[in-house]
């Protein structure tokens, strides 16, 4: 009885035995289980981590998983332990969380970094092993991020670790990291070849690269790239083209901010503003209307595309249809196109019909000083996308333009005589150069006319300053009737005045003094019949042309100075 009793404790001990193994088998697969579940969800996430990190790094689509899978082979071809190869993968997919931490204008410059750029650049791998260190994931990973740009010569960085003293992982990502941003197109170089990236990285063996990894990541590439190829998810392509969508546009938001403060050209603001928006927006035309304080229209200062010359100049009514709503209430108008928006300029060129608009108001100090519209040939072309990248064009370029036509009105000033209104010696030298210039690159003549008004001393001295300032008012106008529109007319200095004239010959510059001295005498003769005892004022005219009288604005103003003199003396004589 013993004996048996004996032998049924056994057996209940061992029964017993046998359930505690089952159930402690049964909570180790829940456990390995549920350690999976965890490490699929980390790697989801680190997985959606790496493609935010790609987007705004500027880094090639599908870098990271790439990266991964070259590591993943190359770390089971060395038999490293599975929780190593894990780490490895992990740090493969993060490896560029660091560059978050870099300038975006540093990662997308593409020319070569300037020596503090590239300080900020490589200090990527040890903000990115900062942080993850706040993170769950294993030290080895961090330690694998911090050393991936080390050299197994030593001359690499953050730490100039060789050898075996960096970590295998670290090793392994180097290689297969650099493989990757080889084959795959970058912003600053093209791609190279499958062959010529292998050839590289094995010629760097021993130096750059650990021989050891060199020769796992050879023997597994070409498997992996079929598989890559093999496994390439069409269903991931709209939801990446969404992100990168994102990042284009707020890279070119930003391009465009830094653009505003480059410039105080108004010309060259305005074109500014048209090349981002080309990038971002579907447009057959883009104009830009600015407020004209003196007549309160909105008057168009740049225009692009269909009808451009049309619009260019052209007017819109401030608080009326689409544009002038747009203006006088700060916000961004969808419509269809109507003609009566705004007043169109005559021209000769065909007319393009336009079937929507989307006005933008230009903000500046919490006014309006102007509107962007676009406009398409087809109806209802605008929706929300465009209405909200517009709208963000306009209120990154509002206050750009508002300081650019300060400068403008404030260097019209400072060239324009007060007087008489017209351009001043100041403005004379610039543009004098300028048409020489085109002279010059053309092979055209240029004339240069040097006037001086005769008697007009007596005008002052008889009718006094006043009076005198008059008469230079109204011989300015008188002056300038006599001249094409593109002629040029300075007040030099009292009562000299200059003339330029754009491809112009001897013979036509002296058809253009003759007029201008019969003006002179008319404008004379008819105050003097107002007014008895008005002097008899004339014009004495001298004339220079450009290339035979000289090359350079000085020696014409001369020549025409002398030529002036000259006739004046003449004159007296007579």
């Amino acid at each position: 009885m013993d004996e048996l009793a004996w032998v049924a404790g056994c057996g209940g001990a061992w029964a017993a035995c046998v359930a505690l193994a089952v159930r402690a088998r049964r909570q180790a697969r829940r456990l390995r289980c549920e350690r999976l579940r965890h490490r699929e969800a980390a790697v989801g996430l680190a997985e959606l981590a790496a493609q935010a990190v790609e987007a705004r790094a500027g880094s090639a689509r599908g870098h990271a998983a790439r990266v991964r899978a070259y590591c993943a082979a190359a770390a089971k071809s060395l038999r490293l332990p599975p929780a190593v190869q894990a780490d490895v993968e992990m740090a493969a997919l993060l490896h560029e969380v660091g560059r978050l931490a870099v300038p975006c204008g540093i990662l997308e410059r593409p020319g070569p970094l300037r020596p503090v750029e590239l300080e900020a650049a490589r200090q990527f791998a040890e903000m990115g092993a900062r942080i993850l260190a706040g993170t769950p994931l294993s030290p080895r990973v961090c330690r694998i991020v911090r050393h991936q740009r080390e050299r197994f010569d030593g001359q690499g960085y953050p730490d100039r670790l060789a050898g075996a003293d960096i970590p295998l992982g670290a090793r392994i990502l180097a290689v297969a990291d650099t493989y990757d941003l080889l084959v795959a197109s970058r912003h600053y170089r093209p791609r190279v070849s499958h062959q010529t990236a292998l050839a590289e990285i094995e010629a760097a063996a021993g130096a750059q690269f650990d021989p050891v990894v060199v020769d796992a990541f050879a023997r597994t590439v070409d498997e992996v790239n079929a598989g890559l190829a093999a496994s390439s998810d069409p269903a991931l392509r709209p939801a990446w083209g969404h992100v990168t969508r994102a990042q284009r546009e707020s890279q070119v938001l930003r391009d465009l901010a830094a653009e505003m403060g480059t410039t105080l050209s108004l010309d060259e603001t305005i074109q500014a503003v048209f090349d981002r928006l080309d990038e971002l927006v579907e447009c057959s035309a883009a104009v830009v209307f600015l407020e004209d304080e003196q007549s309160g229209y909105l008057r168009a200062r740049g225009a692009r595309g269909a009808n451009s010359a049309a619009f260019l100049d052209s007017r819109a009514r401030m608080g009326a249809y689409v544009t002038g709503r747009a203006a006088s209430r700060c916000e961004v108008l969808r419509a269809s196109f109507v003609e009566a928006d705004v007043m169109i300029s005559p021209t000769l060129e065909p007319w393009t019909p336009l079937r929507s608009t989307l006005a933008v108001p230009l903000v500046a100090n919490g006014r309006a000083v102007g509107t962007l519209n676009l406009y398409h040939e087809l109806p209802d072309a605008f929706g929300a996308d465009a209405e909200r990248i517009a709208g963000a064009i306009g209120e990154i370029a509002g206050r750009a333009l508002e300081n650019a036509r300060a400068f403008q009105h404030a260097q019209d000033t400072a060239r324009t005589d007060p007087l008489t209104g017209l351009r001043n010696a100041r403005f004379l030298q610039q543009c004098l150069e300028q048409e020489l210039n085109r002279a010059r690159k053309n092979g055209h003549n240029a004339a240069v006319l040097g006037i001086d008004l005769d008697r007009f001393k007596q005008v002052n001295d008889t009718f006094g300053h006043d009076r005198g300032d008059q008469v230079l008012r109204e011989l300015g106008i008188t002056l300038q009737q006599q001249l094409r529109n593109y002629d040029i007319l300075v007040r030099y200095a009292g009562d000299e005045f200059v003339v330029v004239l754009p491809e112009t010959d001897r013979s036509d510059a002296a058809v253009v003094a003759g007029r201008i001295r019969a003006a002179v005498e008319r404008y004379a003769d008819s105050v003097r019949r107002h007014e008895p005892g008005f002097p008899h004022v004339g014009a004495s005219v001298g004339i220079a042309v450009y290339p035979e009288d000289g090359q350079q604005p000085a020696d014409l103003l001369a020549r025409a100075d002398s030529e002036m003199y000259a006739e004046k003396r003449l004159r007296r004589a007579a």
